[in-house]
């Protein structure tokens, strides 16, 4: 699988160093070490997965369902690029029933502020979302 990187220059990149130390996902990040010819890039700079960068975006109305896919193959150890090969993704791949308790822990809040709904009704949603974009379960 080929990860896909974004260059964050000073000082943006030392929020996203924080936040990655935070959640533990700090050694995906490649300090770039630039030599004489790529003096543009500045020091503090840091190569950070794609992937990554789309999960830390403010999740909004229009980003809430690729935010929650992307939050569900994290948990697996897949990314978007993984569905692209696999068309069976859904079937092929598992979580547990703690994994699945975590994500909709997760989801359900998140809905519930992103619609400013109430809880039945952002339930109500993560179940039509499950059902469209959830892994299988396993016992």
């Amino acid at each position: 699988m080929n990860q896909h990187y974004v260059l964050i220059q000073w000082p943006d990149s030392q929020q996203v160093i924080d936040t990655a130390m935070k959640e533990g996902w700090d050694e995906e990040c490649i300090f770039a070490n630039p030599d004489e010819a790529d003096h543009w890039i500045g020091h503090s700079a840091y190569f950070v997965p794609v992937e990554r960068i789309e999960m830390m975006k403010r999740v909004t109305r229009e980003n809430v369902t690729s935010h929650l896919l992307m939050f569900q193959l994290d948990m697996v150890d897949k990314t978007r690029v993984d569905i692209i090969d696999d068309d069976r993704w859904r079937f092929n791949w598992t979580i547990t029933r703690e994994q699945y308790k975590k994500f909709r822990g997760y989801a359900i809040p998140l809905l519930r502020k992103t619609f400013k709904c109430n809880r039945l009704k952002a339930e109500e949603n993560f179940d039509f979302f499950f059902q469209q974009f959830g892994l299988r379960i396993k016992n």
